[in-house]
């Protein structure tokens, strides 16, 4: 990106340009997408790497972030809908003197709350994608099905610490449901930390009045 006083450019840049430098950051969520610093050292490119227009790349990054974050939303959506179907086979297979503790009321009620907060955000983030395909989209509203998926995937990792008991905290099982939550974590804060995007939406909401 090219600075030029209020002005941002989006630049194309080959892997192979000398000057450029990538360090690998060691994380301990989302392990499995690799991540690096990049550093570029006097590293040149033609005029002909201009991405767009000059000086348009603030725009292009606001035109483009909202899609971002719906997708991020469905993303964080297919995790908590798969995460909280191993923890419901978990839970089944779990027995007590009493028998499985899906028996619990505790148990299939919290269970029901999230299975009911995946059902709207997905039908939720359904509406977005089909205002997106008809050109309808609203970066307001991917915001907010970003943050909504992202806060139920942390509600069904923490819970699925929590139903597994002694399992949730050791063995395998629970070096799976910790990696869960931390991944869940870090899914509220890229794209725009989730804090972030309520005082954009809350915001929105003021001004509406």
């Amino acid at each position: 990106m090219k600075v030029a006083g209020s002005e941002i450019s989006l630049l194309i840049v080959d892997t192979d340009t000398p000057g450029i430098a990538r360090t690998p950051i060691k994380k301990s969520g989302m392990k499995a997408l690799d991540t690096c610093e990049l550093t570029f050292a006097d590293a040149c490119v033609p005029a002909a790497a201009l991405l767009g227009g000059s000086g348009k790349g603030l725009l292009y990054f606001f035109t483009f972030v909202g899609l971002e974050r719906l997708m991020l939303a469905i993303y964080a959506q297919a995790s908590a809908v798969a995460i909280l179907q191993e923890l419901l086979a978990f839970c089944d297979g779990r027995k007590t003197s009493a028998g499985s503790i899906l028996d619990c009321q505790f148990i299939y009620c919290r269970l029901a709350d999230l299975y009911g907060e995946c059902a709207a955000n997905q039908a939720f983030i359904d509406a977005c994608i089909v205002d997106q395909a008809r050109g309808r989209y609203d970066p307001h509203a991917a915001s907010l099905a970003k943050l909504r998926a992202t806060e139920t995937l942390k509600s069904v990792a923490l819970l699925g610490v929590q139903f597994r008991g002694a399992q949730g905290v050791s063995g395998e099982s629970g070096e799976r449901a910790a990696q869960d939550v931390i991944d869940s974590c870090v899914q509220s804060i890229w794209g725009g930390a989730n804090d972030v995007l309520r005082d954009a939406i809350g915001k929105q909401l003021v001004n509406s009045i």
